[in-house]
């Protein structure tokens, strides 16, 4: 978004930093930051804080493609990320104990798996962190017991997505709010934007 908006005003110059949501929000009210894209508007968050919805998301939970498991319930994967599930052959998937493999507790992902997802129950301390997506990606990739979710714009052959309570993440399933796992992605900034900021979201 950045490059191709520098082309359409190749006077403005914008300069991107990768941080997860909590650290974006932090850039934003130190005065860091004109501008977040969040995934997940969890709290606290400043005061002053705008917000806008940018794009509808799904957060996928993703398998190796050799495991067979059709979907979940809801409560299954809360179940499942629990660390509750002890053979993946139950559900009609590989025989073998599920591998959980979760993202930082400072990821919007996390936050908004366990708000959506988890409710009062925490993820099991026995899961592996992937701290980035191209990680997550990589090793339920490198294991065939192995869960874990991701944004489904990060999806690749590489991983096979589940469907939730029957509903696959596709995109038509996630534009009209059928997929359990749906989301609005944000854009913020401190008080209501001016000037090229204004401009920018309004591109965007």
């Amino acid at each position: 978004l950045a490059s191709t908006y520098q082309r359409v005003e190749p006077t403005t110059q914008l300069v991107v930093v990768q941080r997860a949501d909590p650290l974006a929000l932090e850039l934003l009210a130190r005065g860091d930051a004109d501008v977040a894209l969040l995934t997940w508007l969890g709290e606290p968050r400043p005061a002053e804080l705008w917000t806008t919805p940018l794009a509808h998301d799904g957060l996928a939970v993703i398998v190796h493609p050799q495991n067979g498991l059709p979907g979940l319930t809801l409560g299954q994967l809360r179940e499942l990320f629990q660390g509750r599930a002890e053979d993946w052959a139950v559900w009609g998937g590989l025989p073998g104990s599920p591998q959980i493999i979760s993202r930082e507790e400072s990821a919007g992902d996390f936050a908004f798996l366990q708000a959506r997802v988890m409710g009062e129950a925490q993820v099991t301390l026995t899961a592996l962190v992937a701290p980035t997506t191209e990680a997550m990606l990589a090793q339920v990739a490198a294991e065939q017991l192995a869960v874990g979710y991701l944004s489904v714009a990060h999806l690749t052959p590489q991983v096979r997505a589940l469907a939730i309570e029957g509903v696959p993440p596709a995109p038509e399933m996630i534009a009209a709010g059928h997929y359990p796992l749906s989301r609005d992605l944000y854009v913020a900034t401190l008080g209501e934007p001016q000037n090229a900021t204004r401009a920018f979201i309004q591109w965007l």
